[in-house]
């Protein structure tokens, strides 16, 4: 199995994330923080702010 790519979930922490992103040689497909409501009109408002559709082609 390969992995195409890391999602950050939480808080945001930009050097963690850069460091793992460089320790594993992935490529970071995004963020979701932490949301207080959680369902799929939450989670389609995330990817469309945070996420590139094209990385997942």
């Amino acid at each position: 199995m390969t992995l195409h790519g890391l999602i950050f979930i939480g808080e945001d922490n930009p050097d963690t994330m850069r460091t793992i992103a460089d320790f594993s040689g992935a490529l970071v497909l995004g963020h979701v923080p932490h949301l207080d409501v959680i369902d799929s009109a939450a989670l389609l408002g995330v990817f469309a702010q945070r996420f590139r559709k094209e990385d997942f082609t």
